[in-house]
């Protein structure tokens, strides 16, 4: 890797700019009157507030490998919390 630490979060705050956070809030709020079980990403990585987003995995590394993937780590790191805080519910 040759981005320090600082480089990449630079680069997930940028990403994470407001169209997308009011998107998320919209489906969420679409969804309240169905039987979808919308997960939002923000609520599982962010801790309810953008500011705060996890931009590496317990390892250490960055948790996207692109733009808009999350790594191996990174995805069962985020399922594995998605279940532990309710979010995403097996039954």
């Amino acid at each position: 890797m040759d981005k320090s630490d600082e480089d990449i979060d630079a680069a997930f705050d940028e990403a994470l700019d407001a169209r997308l956070t009011s998107l998320d809030a919209q489906m969420a709020h679409q969804l309240t009157e169905t039987r979808v079980n919308y997960i939002s990403l923000f609520d599982v990585i962010c801790e309810s507030d953008v500011t705060l987003c996890s931009h590496f995995d317990t390892q250490g590394w960055p948790i996207l490998v692109d733009n808009s993937h999350f790594s191996r780590q990174a995805s069962i790191e985020v399922v594995a919390k998605a279940k532990s805080t309710g979010r995403l519910r097996l039954d």
